[in-house]
């Protein structure tokens, strides 16, 4: 039988060693795949459900065919990652397990990429324990554990630097896997498109003369490289055409700093930050509990310290031999790419989640190198089988920790904690859906931040129609019809709310735990209490008073009367800085009265804000006079945190009095107004 010749790379007992490695590696992620992390995010569930969607419209959504890029809630930020799933749902349809093995799958080509490149690029004697190093990650460990796409965007850029090193030091033939890897990278997560074109742009400067040289030798190989190129890059572009604002969109729900109106060397200040902050080891191999705590570990970093010495002696190597090395400039390189447009807004572990590829190869190298050394003295083949053992140990102990504490290592289960209670929740509620034609449910939506997600995965299509999301301030503000055959689906935090309101009658039905035994969801039926309508109108009639307090504007003291906030502070509006604001509580329109205890001229009010559609209505009372000078002003279809000028032409004198009232035409009422900054010219 004839063998594939790049499996004349490996020795047969290599191949046996690196099967046992990969197989541990498996076991670490299969067991109890559906138990740890003890959450199952609405970001998971939306990839299957897209999938779903395409099979189901024929591949087509929002009238699109085969979409490029498709919207998890308001973000266009999946694309390859949802048509991954489609086979999977099609043969199994959705579970949680299916959707988090499917991500397991396709994680793993990158680990095996990763040590595939040691052994023939690096001629690694222990590259199969870059498996096991992967393995006892703690940040890989959890992630792929769960079926987020950027696990597959640095699964596929662990196969990007296998394909492009292997192109570089084996046979230029590899350059056509290299695009095609790079592009799956490109497409798997949105980071990846800035990882892609950093480590590209590094590549063809730092590989110029070699490009050259391959090109002019083989004309064949470099037309059908630039045809795959063209053919990987025609989503993209088609994309763009399609939604020409998708990049500044995203970066303005992401909230980034680089479209805020500061000095370009202020930006580039905060991009070096970040930047650093990015790469620093402290990031890396010290747990901070300030940190998202879906996405730690308790106690570990997102690097195991076992680690650090080994990327040092692995980065030292790569420093000293990166002059004449191209693999190891390639490795460096990767290095310097990955955070690249992670740093365009604030740091986040799953952003910059491309640099554990480089940090394990180098770890690996580091690992060879020492070894190496060691085997003065002790066997290699010795030193193996004790690496060999050590990681698998200590990849069982992070296994077995994780499945038996890991629902207790945290005890905020809500929005900003774990979101914990998806399954558990729907679970329940698709049950009683088939087991009673009767009861409808309306489910909280204040404790994950997209469940409408959870809808669409976890109860069937003929059902979804007798389940909603509600907000529970809403009805304890403004009488709705509660439905004689709802169950409502309450927080514990929200159950003490509406008992505490003595608004309602609430009659428990059931109660879903938390892991930690403490009551998490409960099963209520609602009703208003007698008089509730008088209730509510005193309580609406206290919102509308306005709030008044000092505030200090361009360095002179003011008096301010607003609406009730429930965010923010008012000082945030006028502090010069776009990234504080303060929240409407209630009102529409905002209510903002200003008094100046020295008249101050006002010829022009900038705003931003923070709605699509809007209203603005500015009075300002000159000095001496008794009659405002008003102006109206109506802005639809605006860009995201949209910045206005209202100019004030017919204001001749300093103002002693000015209001602004500032009203959302996007949404219906009750809504909130948020307000950026308020700059007076």
């Amino acid at each position: 039988m004839l063998r594939p010749r790049w499996l004349s790379w490996f020795t047969h007992g290599e191949l046996v060693v690196f099967a046992l490695a990969f197989l541990v590696y498996l076991v670490s992620r299969l067991v109890g795949l559906t138990r740890f992390p003890i959450y199952f995010s609405c970001d998971e569930a939306t990839n299957a459900n897209l999938a779903e969607q395409l099979l189901r419209n024929h591949f087509s959504i929002d009238g699109t065919f085969l979409p490029p890029f498709l919207r998890n809630d308001q973000r266009w930020n999946l694309s390859l990652s949802v048509y991954l799933h489609v086979l999977p749902v099609a043969l199994f349809g959705k579970s949680i397990f299916v959707t988090r093995a499917t991500s397991l799958f396709f994680s793993s080509l990158g680990v095996a990429a990763v040590a595939v490149l040691l052994k023939s690029v690096f001629r690694a004697r222990l590259w199969w324990a870059s498996v096991l190093l992967c393995g006892v990650t703690p940040v890989w460990f959890l992630h792929t554990r769960t079926a987020f796409e950027p696990v597959m965007m640095v699964s596929f850029y662990g196969c990007f630097l296998a394909a492009y090193l292997a192109y570089r030091t084996i046979s230029p033939r590899y350059l056509l896997a290299a695009i095609v890897f790079g592009g799956a990278t490109f497409y798997a997560y949105t980071n990846g498109q800035g990882v892609m074109a950093a480590t590209g742009a590094l590549l063809l400067l730092l590989d110029l003369p070699y490009h050259l040289r391959q090109l002019r030798a083989s004309p064949r190989l470099a037309t059908a490289a630039v045809a795959l190129f063209t053919l990987v890059a025609v989503p993209y572009l088609r994309f763009r055409l399609l939604h020409p604002n998708a990049v500044k969109v995203e970066l303005a729900t992401l909230n980034s700093y680089w479209l805020t109106r500061i000095p370009l060397k202020e930006k580039l200040t905060v991009y070096l930050g970040y930047y650093a902050h990015a790469l620093s080891p402290a990031y890396w191999f010290v747990w901070h509990a300030s940190e998202p705590i879906r996405h730690v570990m308790k106690g570990m970093g997102y690097l195991p310290w076992l680690m650090a010495p080994l990327i040092a002696v692995g980065l030292t190597a790569a420093l000293w031999k990166g002059r004449s090395s191209p693999a190891y400039r390639v490795v460096l390189a990767s290095v310097l790419a990955a955070p690249f447009s992670s740093a365009l807004v604030e740091i986040h572990v799953l952003r910059i989640l491309a640099l554990v590829v480089p940090a394990v190869i180098l770890a690996s190298l580091g690992l060879e190198i020492i070894a190496q050394a060691l085997a003065r003295v002790v066997p290699l083949r010795v030193l193996g089988v004790i690496a060999g053992v050590l990681l698998s140990l200590q990849l069982y102990r992070l296994t077995a920790t994780s499945l038996r504490d890991g629902a207790t290592w945290f005890s905020d289960y809500t929005l900003y904690g774990m979101q914990w209670g998806a399954k558990q929740v729907f679970s329940r509620v698709d049950q009683r859906l088939s087991a009673s034609k009767n009861p409808s449910f309306r489910v909280s939506s204040s404790w994950a931040n997209y469940p409408n997600a959870f809808v669409l995965f976890f109860v069937p299509v003929a059902l979804r129609d007798r389940v909603e999301f509600f907000a529970l301030d809403q009805i304890l503000r403004v009488k709705c019809d509660l439905g004689s055959n709802v169950l409502y689906v309450l927080t514990g935090a929200e159950q003490e709310q509406a008992v505490s309101s003595g608004k309602l009658w609430v009659n428990v039905h059931e109660i879903l735990p938390y892991p930690d035994g403490r009551p998490g969801f409960y099963f209520d039926h609602l009703r208003y209490v007698e008089g509730v309508e008088a209730i509510m109108e005193e309580e609406r009639h206290a919102r509308q008073v306005l709030v008044q307090e000092q505030v200090t504007i361009e360095g002179q003291p003011a008096v301010v009367r607003h609406s009730r906030l429930d965010l923010g502070d008012i000082a945030n509006i006028f502090d010069g800085n776009i990234d504080t604001l303060a929240r409407g509580e209630e009102a529409n329109p905002f209510v903002l009265e200003l008094d100046f205890p020295q008249p101050r001229p006002v010829h022009l009010v900038s705003l931003d804000l923070w709605t699509k559609d809007f209203t603005i209505t500015v009075s300002a009372l000159e000095h001496g006079e008794t009659v405002p000078r008003t102006l109206t002003k109506t802005y639809r279809n605006v860009p995201p945190i949209p910045h206005v000028e209202l100019l004030l032409p017919s204001i001749l004198k300093p103002v002693d009095h000015l209001r602004i009232e500032i009203r959302n035409d996007f949404e219906t009422d009750p809504t909130h107004v948020h307000i950026r900054e308020i700059r007076l010219r």
